[in-house]
């Protein structure tokens, strides 16, 4: 995954429909810094985060279908022309069937054979997705190609870590991708991604000691439960991203950016691109969301585009860290 302007020609790909999907619970600041005996204004102060919103009877599934049918309303298709499913998210609601078959069952298309697939790149599958459907368009196989991302990172609420847990938050956005026509000024002009999985222990499964195979034990949440420490998490990202973002994109065209979404995991994330960029051109959700995980890339595109802070032909910038431990980024014209 490596594309940059030297090759002259972007990539194809256009972003026809948007949609998005957030939990009917809403959760407050306030309510968690009383749980967990925290000061007034800690989590606003510390983290960035006003309020998020926590699923209840909403599947991972369900959340998507609801967020894939708004983006293709946007595209103006129906379902049934989607010619390839891109789930981008690594929380599922069973595993097994694979996750993109639960989710076209949930739009109502279990008879359409439609091919699904699951890119599970932690927290960088939204990038990952659209450098990949762009990549098929090149084959001419795909025209219309729907990617979704749904997360449910609340389900393993432990208070005993409020670092973590008033943080996180669940959501679901898709988007329909597609191939620009000639005259549309649509494309993917860089893609760059590097994974160090020296550092992979910065961010794991909760229980991670046996480094057996997953499925020969009798399987808890602490199995399957996300967890990582921010303060190291955010010290190994500024070791290996010192330079990323030049390899990524030369900083003597960072004034073509007109939007640039971080990692939507933290407020410090998302305040370190400031040094780069100027303020007013930085995307962030995580205050009225928390951190989304892998659907922050989309749900902060979709804010972006509802609040008139990028249009059509204008250029964006997507970057951040996951989980193994990898630094992945993207710039395309929407």
């Amino acid at each position: 995954m490596n594309h940059t302007l030297k090759e002259k020609r972007p990539l194809p790909m256009k972003i026809a429909g948007l949609g998005k999907y957030l939990p009917k619970r809403v959760v407050s600041s306030g309510e968690l810094e009383e749980m967990c005996q925290l000061p007034e204004g800690w989590c606003a102060r510390k983290q960035g985060v006003v309020e998020r919103r926590w699923a209840e009877d909403e599947s991972i599934a369900f959340m998507a279908a609801r967020a894939s049918e708004q983006a293709a309303a946007e595209a103006g298709i129906v379902l049934d022309e989607i010619d390839l499913i891109i789930n981008a998210s690594p929380s599922f609601d069973r595993a097994v069937p694979e996750q993109g078959a639960q989710i076209q069952k949930e739009l109502g298309l279990g008879q359409s054979g439609i091919p699904c697939i699951s890119v599970t790149s932690a927290c960088l599958g939204f990038i990952v997705a659209l450098d990949l459907a762009a990549s098929l368009f090149l084959t001419g196989r795909y025209r219309k190609i729907l990617i979704t991302t749904a997360e449910i990172t609340t389900y393993k609420k432990d208070f005993s870590n409020p670092n973590v847990s008033t943080l996180m938050g669940d959501a679901a956005a898709a988007a329909i991708v597609v191939p620009p026509e000639e005259t549309e000024n649509c494309g993917i002009h860089a893609t760059l991604m590097e994974t160090y999985s020296a550092a992979s222990d910065v961010s794991s499964v909760s229980r991670d000691t046996a480094h057996n195979t997953l499925f020969n034990q009798r399987l808890t949440s602490a199995d399957i439960g996300f967890d990582y420490n921010p303060e190291n998490l955010q010290a190994t990202a500024m070791k290996y991203n010192q330079k990323f973002l030049s390899k990524l994109w030369p900083m003597s065209n960072k004034d073509r950016v007109k939007l640039v979404i971080p990692n939507q995991a933290s407020r410090f994330v998302i305040d370190m691109m400031k040094f780069v960029f100027p303020s007013d051109r930085i995307m962030g959700v995580i205050d009225r969301c928390g951190n989304t995980g892998a659907a922050g890339y989309p749900l902060a595109l979709c804010f972006a585009v509802e609040e008139g802070r990028v249009s059509r032909g204008d250029m964006v910038l997507m970057s951040g860290i996951g989980a193994g431990f990898s630094l992945c980024g993207i710039v395309f014209t929407y």
